[in-house]
């Protein structure tokens, strides 16, 4: 039975089926993922009967009492400020232009994709089927790409989240996802809260260029505080802008690199491309991990690329994904 509950996982969610068997001797091992796994659903359940924005305010404050960091904070941080008021904030790409084009030749490979919102098969770009909407990248792929973990280790970027959070906090989960031009938007691409955790932010890296017409991201800025349409639903244009002032909307375009960090607590969508495709890069971070985030470490420090190994200064962030054995 236990062993059951261990191997049900999410989409998207790694599977570590041949590692619980090496481990079966082990029981502390065993039962150290099943209470990890077991939390994480629980807190899952917990937080997402929480929605009201004032309420989930009142339990973030609390953990982070709990979870207080004694590392030294920059007094009025700016970047941090204006990310805690506004609910996103454009930051400096995190990956340079050479870098971009590796990752970018990486993820445009061959390889199955899961579709997840929309056909219930797996497809390739070379053979794209003609209802294809989204096609995301499995995760264990993505965690074999050069630079990934350099860029969610980037030292201006972790110095916001560290004065943000005001906490301890971890790399919880990473997606990349492909979104083609369709003509009715699904899933995401409608008006949307998430719900990963209580504290969390998300941070996006197009890998395409991206304008109005090829998918941007959309926010209604600062709704991560406002009592209104705080449902776990999507929301069509009409009733969000009768909730909220369409010139809250921000609509963020840019080349190829361009990167963001938004609390996706905050109604956004990725609108559907209607020209090309657009191909996304996304890392979570949170103070307590997502139900989906790593049960046990999924890559050893020393399969890591060069430019990775360099960034890496916290191994505390990083640990749910890398194994510094």
């Amino acid at each position: 039975m236990i062993l059951r509950y261990l191997k049900k996982r999410e989409p998207l969610e790694f599977d570590i089926d041949s590692e619980i068997s090496l481990k079966l001797k082990n029981i502390s091992k065993i039962l150290k993922i099943f209470f990890r796994k077991a939390f994480r659903d629980f807190y899952k359940f917990f937080q997402r009967k929480l929605l009201k924005p004032s309420l989930r305010k009142k339990i973030i404050e609390i953990e982070k009492k709990i979870l207080n960091t004694k590392e030294n904070l920059e007094n009025n941080f700016t970047q941090s400020i204006e990310l805690e008021k506004n609910g996103y904030l454009l930051i400096e790409n995190l990956f340079n232009e050479q870098q971009l084009d590796e990752i970018n030749k990486f993820f445009s490979k061959d390889i199955a994709l899961d579709p997840i919102y929309h056909i219930d098969r797996k497809f390739k770009i070379s053979n794209l089927p003609a209802d294809a909407i989204t096609g995301y990248i499995p995760s264990e792929y993505i965690i074999k790409c050069p630079y990934i973990f350099g860029g969610a280790n980037n030292e201006k970027l972790l110095k916001i989240l560290k004065n943000y959070f005001n906490c301890k906090f971890k790399l919880d989960w990473i997606w990349s996802w492909w979104s083609f031009p369709s003509e009715k938007p699904i899933g995401p691409q409608l008006f949307h809260r998430d719900y990963e955790s209580m504290n969390f932010l998300k941070v996006f890296v197009y890998l395409t260029d991206v304008d109005e017409n090829n998918g941007p991201h959309e926010i209604i800025e600062g709704s991560h505080k406002i009592d209104k349409l705080f449902n776990r639903e999507r929301f069509n244009d009409e009733l969000v802008f009768k909730n909220f002032n369409e010139k809250q909307k921000k609509t963020i375009i840019g080349k190829k690199g361009t990167s963001f960090i938004e609390n996706t607590f905050c109604i956004h969508k990725g609108v559907n491309p209607k020209q090309k495709e657009r191909l996304v890069l996304t890392y979570l971070f949170s103070v307590v991990p997502s139900n989906r985030s790593p049960k046990i470490p999924v890559v050893k420090y020393s399969d890591l690329d060069p430019f990775s190994k360099s960034k890496i200064k916290n191994k505390s962030i990083n640990n749910l994904f890398i194994d510094f054995t």
